[in-house]
């Protein structure tokens, strides 16, 4: 059984806590590094099982009590791995004209900033 266990799914890692109401005040519970962590993980993030074991511990849950569901066996599998469609490309560069930074862009289509300035970088050089 060589099966490696390194990688959680970042967004049903939290959907997971959440649904448990084990994280309910990430800023409180955890801290900005923990919270911007959430973050992350929420956005697609795949969430090592290193950096996610110290925030679990801070929120009295250990690795043990997670479902074989949650884990990855690949960082890059998963939804952080999905192509952005056209549509959403498209309210992406809508918001940018809106005045809006990559961080609510990312928060308002389900992905992170980077992939959100990414696409404006592009949709400006067109």
């Amino acid at each position: 059984m060589s099966e490696q266990r390194d990688w959680l799914d970042g967004p049903k890692l939290v959907a997971w806590l959440e649904d448990r109401y084990l994280l309910t005040d990430p800023r409180g519970q955890l801290g900005k590094e923990g919270s911007d962590r959430i973050s992350k993980w929420k956005a697609g993030r795949a969430a090592s099982v290193y950096t996610a074991d110290r925030i679990l511990l801070d929120l009295g849950v250990c690795l043990g009590e997670l479902p074989d569901s949650l884990y990855r066996g690949n960082p890059r599998e998963g939804t952080a791995n999905e192509r952005i469609d056209a549509e959403t490309r498209r309210r992406i560069v809508a918001l940018a004209h809106e005045g809006k930074n990559f961080s609510q862009i990312g928060k308002a289509v389900g992905c992170d900033s980077k992939t959100a300035a990414r696409y404006v970088r592009k949709a400006v050089a067109a």
